[in-house]
């Protein structure tokens, strides 16, 4: 236990050292995937993500896509984008959730075999979507812009894996004005045409992460302007463990403008998340801030956190 604990805090002292978003050992894109109606298909999720569900007369989908995007690129709808094309495609095809379904491989003896965690990150999905894994239902994903990382260490196998997603369009009835079943998602309000799926789809990244036993997540800054020509400063980050056991790890900050690291000692539940807050009121308070400013009023200062 001690050498696993040594072992989880190299492995955050590697994992903070590495750009945002660079918080894996490897990450490997899910691009390619087919993609169905609802309508057409009467299976279950757990059984569309196995490996022996054949998917018959699907359409191949190369993500980032929506499922109208999808449809033109296969050549089944006119280009939405001319004449009043957009107009004749019937968008009640595009009322029931549309099924995309995608394969991968892991090969024996990799990363993923010396690493603790594996995950699933999902980066954009429009708008609504139920998530099967290897005939596992793992999660629901609702929200345009949100970014969920699913841990999938037990659930992943060596060999083919199935992810299954079954994606819903957001819902855009914003008339009459007291109406409130609306989603904040990719709508359209001004002269441009609504697509007819609503852009529904799978329109940012999804990817498999093999990571170590702690990753960092969410850094978050808040800042409040004193009357005094400083600045006091809120910093937090979650810690995620993918390990099956407690971890301890201590996490150090370090920001330009702050005179010495911060340093928080933790012990993150197994498989879990937590947010570590750094609290230093004499550190915390920067005197005479270097701010962002738009570019006619000032430089627009960055910090490295």
């Amino acid at each position: 236990r001690v050498g696993a604990h040594l072992l989880a805090l190299l492995l955050l002292f590697l994992v903070a050292s590495l750009p945002a978003g660079e918080a894996a050992v490897a990450s490997v894109p899910l691009q390619q995937w087919q993609m169905q109606s609802s309508t057409l298909v009467p299976d279950s999720g757990e059984a569309i993500s196995q490996p022996s569900f054949q998917p018959e007369a699907w359409i191949d989908a190369t993500t980032p896509t929506t499922v109208l995007a999808a449809l033109f690129a296969a050549g089944l709808v006119p280009d939405p984008l001319y004449s009043d094309n957009m107009a004749a495609i019937n968008g009640s095809a595009f009322d029931v959730p549309w099924w995309f379904r995608t394969t991968f491989q892991v090969p024996r003896q990799t990363e993923i075999g010396i690493a603790l965690g594996a995950a699933l990150r999902f980066e954009g999905i429009n708008y609504r979507a139920d998530v099967y894994l290897n005939g596992h239902q793992l999660t629901k994903l609702v929200g345009t812009f949100v970014l969920t990382s699913v841990n999938v260490s037990q659930v992943v196998v060596e060999g083919e894996n199935v992810l299954a997603l079954r994606i819903y369009a957001p819902k855009d009835n914003v008339f009459p004005p007291t109406n409130h079943d609306t989603d904040l998602a990719l709508t359209f309000v001004d002269w441009a045409p609504t697509p007819a799926d609503n852009n529904m789809g799978i329109w940012r990244n999804v990817s498999l992460d093999v990571v170590g036993s702690l990753t960092l997540d969410a850094p978050f800054v808040t800042t409040e302007i004193n009357a005094d020509s400083t600045a006091s400063l809120g910093l937090s980050i979650d810690v995620i463990n993918w390990s099956p056991y407690p971890t301890q790890a201590t996490v150090v900050c370090t920001m330009s403008q702050i005179s010495a690291p911060l340093q928080v000692d933790v012990t993150v539940p197994a498989s879990a998340r937590t947010t570590v807050s750094f609290t230093s009121p004499a550190l915390l308070n920067v005197r005479d801030p270097l701010l962002w400013w738009p570019w006619q009023m000032g430089e627009p200062n960055l910090h490295d956190l």
